[in-house]
């Protein structure tokens, strides 16, 4: 495996940077307000990366993505469950690399500002 690298507060402008030097991003929803009522951007981030990405089952954001489709999933605030999510994403690399490709080609659909905005003026030309 490799190395946990605790990095505390850093630059916005060093994220980029940072985040491409993980193999494996791990969100945690929970059953907070804002878990409730936001979509984390991080998602988005983590997709882009064309990395593996762990979420948690869980309130709003989770729902939007399936087990093994574009991210592993996990039982919130579950340690067991998310040691054996991070168990299966080494032991079957080639099964995580499709579903890290397939979070990639999501954000690539769902997280393009471009083709947000052009969805968001169909949809208010319609009404």
């Amino acid at each position: 495996m490799g190395i946990l690298k605790l990095s505390g507060k850093v630059d916005y402008a060093e994220i980029p940077k940072l985040l491409l030097e993980c193999d494996t991003f791990v969100m945690n929803g929970t059953y907070s307000k804002f878990s409730e009522t936001a979509y984390p951007v991080k998602h988005g981030e983590y997709f882009a990366c064309n990395r593996h990405v762990l979420i948690s089952y869980g309130p709003r954001f989770s729902e939007d993505f399936a087990h093994l489709q574009e991210a592993i999933k996990y039982k919130v605030d579950d340690a067991e469950s998310l040691a054996e999510a991070i168990v299966f994403r080494f032991k079957n690399e080639n099964l995580a690399q499709d579903i890290s490709q397939r979070g990639y080609d999501y954000a690539v659909e769902n997280f393009d500002s471009e083709k947000q905005v052009k969805k968001l003026v169909e949809l208010l030309c319609k009404v």
